[in-house]
């Protein structure tokens, strides 16, 4: 007999479901490991309890009241990973099988429903491990973000917390599959020290399985044990699954499979790209009976009907709010709080959080109502928050996204060309391309056309230059990269490259206002390769010269100065990283050219760039001219 007792342990959680756990957790384990971790299991019943009831179903955008059975609307998606593709249950085996997995993809794509499809894969079938299941954005209200400490303590009866000792142990035997939703979602500053846990985690306990979603982020190249898998876009025949398991108005389901998705595929193939745009859809074509062909319309009428429909599913049923503010009333208050939580970079709040930040936009918008009456009509009536415990979110963030852009076109026209260099420059996000979309001329004149004349003798120079080192520096750009050097190997774990505030914060703008026809090599995710081979230079050099004391098992930053012409390393020593070394190794010394390839691919994908925004400056221009040209010649008329 095992001597995990699972019905014993059930007792109280009220659920046969983790007895069912629990019985074929033991029946995948050994005896030795069954008998040793036996005590523990009634510490992490409830948990198992409380994350079934978590990850067994999922709100939409449709059915944001009654939460729906994952298992009734899931639609199975598939993963690319280099030239690899595969679908969920093979990611998932992979995962099972210990393989590090990050699992990127765009908004709306069905991030967070596969990580709890993935939950209750292993809850069903253990395979001998507990999932652990955490929403990062669940840290942003937490002050000491310690991610170990944060799984032990909310996976643990709350009276009977599982001891660090046990936790480790269990981790060093592989006891534990890590699911990690929503990278995305941590503040940036929060990010380098959430990176480097996480990799920590993967480095000390290789038994572990471990999966991170996120939208794309450039820091995933330099995650060397993890294997990167993009969710793909949907096909016709996922979206018409997608809504066909939609409980909705049968008879416009009916009519926009014909009229939309039959006819018109090709033509919004885009929109069709992710379950939320097609949910988006079915709602728009519910009131308008047609959809727009721009994403920035689309998102506007898509707020007219949430605004105006309470329950899609319900034809004509609408709640009564608790403010008589119109449509635009409502859109400039809510305009003003999405662009100031966009600039903080916040995307989950408390309660009190999210009152503040009304508070605020009702001030700016020289409105006086109950802040709380908003909140409450913003959740329940016009479903652009959904609340989680004690946690409000976006419906979606890129709503959060289309309000920015929204407001700087509308509410910040005066200050537009200094309003737009606060925004946060996030690759991922569709904030600046919304922006021109809206009002292509206002944000050119405004903000394109005069800040391009600022920058245009250093956008000239860099265009002309033929030196990488010289190209990074007219840009004032960074690179960091972070290794550990182990004897003779050197492993990164951590590369940053971005620009300082400045002509390449100005160019990186105008790219993802034009991002949707820009080529795809445009993108700056270096390889891992110009990454490893420049750290391997750096470490060799250190060890080779001795300039630390013992190279062979330490942690090491290095920072290119461009100016200097020469990298800046700090060696850590021990968990303290106030106790370090600092020393300067120039370019010529490190022979650059050769053994740091890291600059030469960056300024080539920098000035690539660079020329891509100056055509299209030409462009604008161009078309300014004719513009003016054409409106002399109506005026001589």
């Amino acid at each position: 007999m095992s001597d995990i007792d699972p019905n014993k342990i059930a007792i109280g959680v009220g659920t046969a479901l983790v007895k069912d756990f629990l019985t074929g957790f033991s029946d995948s384990v050994t005896k030795t490991i069954s008998k040793k971790y036996a005590q523990y299991f009634s510490n992490f019943a409830p948990y198992l309890e409380k994350m079934h009831t978590t990850c067994s179903s999922v709100k939409t955008i449709i059915n944001k009241e009654s939460p729906v059975k994952i298992n009734e609307i899931y639609v199975k998606t598939k993963f690319r990973c280099k030239n690899q593709i595969v679908d969920d249950d093979s990611l998932c085996q992979e995962i099972r099988d210990n393989k590090r997995i990050v699992v990127t993809g765009f908004g709306g794509i069905g991030k967070t429903i596969f990580c709890k499809y993935f939950f209750m894969s292993v809850f069903q079938n253990s395979g001998g491990k507990i999932p652990i299941f955490l929403e990062l954005r669940r840290l942003n209200e937490i002050s000491q973000k310690n991610l170990l400490a944060i799984m032990r303590v909310s996976s643990s009866a709350e009276k009977d917390v599982v001891s660090e000792d046990v936790f480790r142990a269990m981790m060093e035997d592989g006891r534990f599959i890590f699911i990690l939703d929503g990278f995305d979602e941590i503040p940036d500053e929060f990010r380098n020290d959430i990176q480097r846990q996480i990799l920590e985690l993967s480095h000390l306990y290789p038994n572990c399985g471990i999966v991170v979603s996120s939208r794309n982020d450039d820091r995933f190249s330099s995650w060397q044990q993890f294997f990167l898998f993009q969710a793909l876009p949907f096909e016709k025949d996922q979206t018409l699954e997608v809504i066909s398991k939609t409980e909705f108005d049968p008879d416009t389901k009916k009519e926009f499979v014909q009229n939309i998705l039959n006819k018109r595929y090709s033509e919004y193939k885009g929109f069709f790209s992710t379950p939320l745009l097609t949910l988006m859809m079915l709602m728009t074509y519910l009131q308008i009976r047609h959809i727009p062909d721009n994403i920035h319309v689309f998102y506007r009428y898509a707020f007219q009907t949430l605004f105006t429909l309470h329950d899609a599913s319900k034809q004509g049923f609408q709640r009564k709010r608790r403010l008589s503010l119109g449509e635009q009333e409502f859109i400039e208050v809510f305009s003003y709080f999405c662009i100031s939580t966009y600039v903080e970079m916040e995307h989950t709040f408390t309660e009190q959080k999210c009152l503040e930040y009304i508070d605020r936009a009702k001030r700016r918008a020289n409105q006086t109502f109950d802040s709380k009456d908003f909140l409450v009509d913003a959740t329940e009536s016009v479903n652009m928050f959904f609340k989680d415990g004690d946690q409000y979110s976006f419906i979606h963030r890129t709503f959060q996204e289309y309000f920015t852009a929204y407001s700087l076109t509308h509410y910040f026209v005066p200050n537009l060309r200094e309003a737009v260099k606060i925004i946060p420059l996030r690759e991922t996000d569709s904030v600046f391309s919304m922006i021109r979309a809206i009002n292509p001329a206002l944000v050119d004149d405004l903000y394109t056309v005069p800040e391009y004349n600022y920058w245009a003798v250093i956008i000239r120079q860099v265009l002309r230059e033929t030196d990488p080192v010289e190209i990074l520096k007219l840009n004032d750009h960074n690179l960091q990269i972070r290794f550990v050097l182990k004897r003779d190997e050197v492993s990164t774990y951590m590369f940053g490259s971005f620009g300082d505030p400045g002509v390449e914060n100005f160019v990186n703008s105008v790219y993802l206002m034009f991002k949707p026809q820009a080529p795809k090599e445009l993108d700056y995710s270096p390889s891992m390769k110009p990454i490893l081979a420049s750290a391997s230079a750096i470490g060799r050099y250190i060890a080779r010269k001795r300039l630390v004391k013992d190279a062979q098992e330490m942690e090491f930053e290095a920072k290119f100065n461009f100016t200097k012409r020469a990298v800046e390393v700090q060696a850590f020593s021990g968990e303290n990283e106030s106790q370090s070394e600092k020393f300067l190794l120039s370019f010529d010394d490190l022979n650059w050219s050769k053994n740091l390839p890291i600059i030469t691919t960056s300024a080539e994908k920098i000035k690539a760039r660079v020329s891509f925004v100056k055509r299209k400056i030409d462009e604008i221009t161009r078309s300014r001219k004719q513009s003016r040209g054409n409106g002399g010649d109506i005026l001589a008329l």
